[in-house]
């Protein structure tokens, strides 16, 4: 878990260096993330590995960080268990530049799966197309199955913020994390969790999403022997202010924490630090906190040509909670390739 957390968070550096996740995305990346690219996995080899463009690989990361709702989206649309409809490998993505991140043998695997792409869609550029001032016909364009996509990747943009703290960088502290996120699931198991709604650290945040993009199937397996359910994830919780749901919840999951650990909750460098700078959607910031900030940095370079004219998403709020209902199987007895239905 703790090498796949280096590759998410190099993940949501790309994304953020190229301006895809500080943009609204666009009516045709919804297009051709449900009607190109799902279908084109779907009808390849769960095994096959693919790398997807990265317009589409964002689309796919929110959309995956919601795992009741893709996987009731994917068993309706492709009639399927969500296991046949994973990212494989998890956290890779093509740049069109050429940059592909998240893949040892990533060139192979790119051409490969843009080979794929040509010969499936003889017409459709495997890399978005810029268009200016898109604007949508359908205000409701980003809504899949109920699940409103286009506001999960307005909430997610801010997630780099909190994960790039110094401490982060350190494999002891990530280390630590994963014993702390393994906690967090014990937490939920109990009477008074299983009523609650439990909010993490970004410590424990950051390995919880890992797990579940890594693979919803071993999420969905992992969850139910440690909890018994998959464990909802909630991430349109966003209102810190007093009194609000998300408040009173982190301080009765601080209070449950000390009673069953007899410890408080908290971990230096690794708690919600307020929202992003205006500066924080430039790429000077990406240059100077991403990159070392002239010094040694202790997360990968990423390829040179990754530029863009990063967009002002100021004070667009995320925050991960176990929602507001009782957790639900992604998809009742569908991830493991086992019976059900419903």
């Amino acid at each position: 878990l703790v090498a796949n957390a280096r590759l998410h968070v190099l993940f949501l550096r790309a994304v953020h260096m190229s301006n895809v996740s500080l943009r609204q995305p666009s009516p045709e990346s919804i297009r051709r993330y449900k009607e190109l690219w799902l279908p084109l996995v779907a009808a390849s080899s769960p095994d096959m590995e693919l790398i997807p463009p990265i317009d589409v690989a964002w689309l796919w990361h929110c959309h995956r960080l919601a795992p009741y709702d893709y996987g009731r989206y994917v068993r309706s649309e492709f009639k399927i268990a969500p296991r046949y409809l994973e990212s494989n490998p998890p956290f890779a993505l093509q740049c069109p530049e050429g940059a592909v991140i998240g893949h040892d043998n990533n060139n192979d695997v790119a051409q490969h799966t843009r080979d794929l792409w040509s010969n499936t869609y003889a017409d459709e550029p495997f890399f978005l197309q810029e268009q200016a001032n898109e604007q949508p016909d359908d205000i409701n364009y980003g809504m899949v199955q109920g699940f409103d996509l286009v506001g999960s990747c307005e909430r997610q943009a801010t997630f780099l913020w909190q994960v790039t703290q110094e401490r982060f960088g350190d494999e002891e502290f990530l280390e630590d994390g994963v014993e702390a996120y393994y906690k967090f699931l014990k937490l939920r198991s109990t009477e008074a969790g299983k009523k609650q709604i439990i909010v993490p650290t970004y410590q424990i945040d950051l390995m919880w999403h890992t797990h579940m993009l890594s693979s919803l199937a071993g999420y969905d397996d992992d969850c139910k022997k440690i909890t018994g359910r998959t464990l909802h994830h909630d991430d349109s919780l966003n209102d810190r202010s007093e009194g609000s749901t998300l408040n009173r919840s982190f301080d009765a999951t601080k209070q449950m924490w000390k009673d069953m650990y007899d410890e408080e909750y908290v971990v230096v460098g690794g708690m919600y630090r307020g929202e992003p700078p205006k500066e924080y959607y430039s790429r000077e910031w990406a240059i100077a906190h991403l990159e070392g900030g002239g010094g040694e940095s202790k997360w990968p370079i990423l390829h040179p040509d990754i530029e863009g004219t990063l967009v002002n998403r100021h004070r667009i709020m995320g925050a991960s909670s176990t929602g507001k209902n009782d957790d639900l199987e992604v998809v009742p007895g569908e991830l493991d390739g086992g019976g059900g239905g419903g």
